[in-house]
Formats: structure tokens, C-alpha cells, sequence
């Protein structure tokens, strides 16, 4: 299942369905957008989001929705724990950006690349 956060607020929403160091890098991630832009703020339209997925069918739908690809990766961090998670940056423009949250296991190898770069 896909899961879109746009606020520090809706964190909770996720109960435990993801690691410890995934919500806590989610967090932060997060927080940093409710104080640039304001937690009242609709994250489709100002500052952006984090995406957090499961399955590689998560992984084609959201390739699909903001082409992977083709927008620049300005980050890719591994979240190691139980579960080892990768966390990638994508800059959709110059004010707008989505986090990708997804499990190692399913990374595509453009990401893993970047990983190891």
C-alpha cells in the first residue's frame, strides 16, 4: 500500500506499519517542510511531500505518477535497521519536493547506484 505525507501531523496516521528509523527520518523530513511552509499548508501545491511504499507495484505507480527518472535525485539515504529502507530526494522544481520511502529490496538500480556512488 502507498502512503502520502504531507505533514508532521498526519505521522501518526501510520501506527507501526513502517521501521523506527523510517518515521524518524519521515520526522524530520517533514518537520523541516511545516517550517518552511507552514503545516497548514496544502503539500500538493507548496513545498511537497514524503511518499512512503511496500510493493513493487507502489514503486510502478508512483514511477508513473512523477517519473522517477526522469526528475533529478538530489538524495538517497539507507535506513538500516530490521528492515533496511532507502529514503530518496527528488526535486520536482525549484520549491517543490517528494521523498520516496521503499524497502531495499525493491529499489530500482538507478537508486541503489546513487547508494553506492
Amino acid at each position: 500500500m502507498l502512503y502520502r505525507i504531507g505533514t508532521v501531523s498526519e505521522i501518526p496516521l501510520l501506527g507501526s506499519k513502517f521501521p523506527r528509523q523510517v518515521i524518524h527520518h519521515l520526522q524530520a523530513c517533514t518537520a523541516l517542510l511545516d517550517a518552511s511552509y507552514g503545516a497548514n499548508r496544502n503539500y500538493f501545491e507548496e513545498g511537497g511531500y514524503s511518499i512512503l511504499i511496500e510493493t513493487p507495484q507502489d514503486l510502478c505507480l508512483v514511477d508513473h505518477t512523477i517519473s522517477l527518472q526522469e526528475h533529478p535525485c538530489e538524495w538517497v539515504d539507507l535506513l538500516s535497521g530490521q528492515r533496511d529502507f532507502l529514503a530518496a530526494l527528488y526535486l520536482m522544481n525549484d520549491d517543490y519536493s517528494i521523498v520516496v520511502y521503499m524497502p531495499l529490496s525493491i529499489a530500482p538500480h538507478h537508486l541503489l547506484q546513487e547508494l553506492n556512488a
